[in-house]
């Protein structure tokens, strides 16, 4: 299980996790350009992309299923 906010994973990451055969220690720049870009979504609009708007913290596998089907909750 990765450590952190789950909003700020990238599909990359939370791939890997299920593949369990892999190493899941390796991960390229784009998982960082991945989070940069919700930090930035976030600064800009006030919430995070894949956060859950039904629950005022989030669901952790209603942000996953958003962010692997890239499904952005909008204002």
């Amino acid at each position: 299980m990765p450590v952190g906010t789950p909003d700020y994973l990238s599909p990359e990451v939370l791939m890997r996790l299920e593949n369990s055969g892999e190493d899941k220690g390796q991960f390229g720049e784009e998982c960082d350009w991945w989070s940069l870009g919700v930090c930035a979504y976030e600064m800009l609009y006030g919430q995070r992309p894949f956060g859950d708007v039904d629950v005022a913290s989030g669901s952790m596998a209603v942000i996953y299923g958003n962010i692997m089907n890239h499904k952005v909750n909008v204002l």
